[in-house]
């Protein structure tokens, strides 16, 4: 999932700021992924958004590491 999806469903639900884009597609990761998929695509959400909108990713580094 690239963070523009994630921003923009967190807009929709009236979220406003990245962490909240980022949180509520987590929260929600096992109703919007495939299971096998979850991992793969949480960590490119995160790095899509560190490295494309400068969101700092630190707070979920493990989300990131667990992927390895």
């Amino acid at each position: 999932m690239k963070y523009k999806e994630a921003r923009d469903m967190g807009k929709e639900c009236g979220l406003e700021t990245p962490n909240e884009f980022i949180d509520n597609v987590i929260m929600h990761s096992p109703s919007i992924f495939k299971y096998p998929e979850i991992t793969k695509e949480i960590s490119e959400m995160l790095l899509d958004a560190r490295d494309n909108y400068g969101v700092d990713i630190t707070k979920w580094e493990d989300e990131l590491e667990s992927e390895g």
